[in-house]
């Protein structure tokens, strides 16, 4: 329904903008500052950028994100780990095999975290 009320704006880059905004304020990943995040990923044993990452490997990185957005508002980790979880796959997972690159998944999260976009793509940009 948030949806539907958006498409009355015409321009759609605005349009997108608004709706990313949605689904993050949906996971709860507004609450989570990206340099967190980063350094959740950067404690995590990940594989290579280039190579795929299953659900398993995803899930404790996910988690350990909502843990932190659980900190700072009234959600739960598992309806955030939820939303999360099957957000990046459907994004990502075309072939419906339940994993995604590491790059991938590593954008989809820093993005999605609050704070500066030049941050955000600095760190994107140094790391990959």
């Amino acid at each position: 329904k948030a949806f539907e009320l958006l498409q009355v704006i015409q321009l759609p880059n605005y349009r997108t903008a608004l709706k990313l905004r949605a689904i993050q304020r949906k996971m709860q990943l507004h609450r989570v500052d990206a340099r967190e995040i980063v350094n959740v990923l950067s404690q995590s044993d990940l594989p290579p950028s280039s190579e795929e990452i299953g659900e398993g490997e995803m899930e404790p990185v996910i988690n350990e994100v909502c843990f932190m957005a659980e900190r700072n508002a009234d959600t739960t980790i598992v309806s955030c780990a939820d939303l999360v979880l099957t957000w990046i796959l459907q994004l990502f997972d075309s072939n419906y095999i339940g994993a995604v690159k590491v790059k991938q998944f590593t954008t989809a999260l820093v993005i999605m975290g609050s704070g500066r976009l030049l941050d955000k793509l600095k760190y994107l940009f140094d790391t990959f």
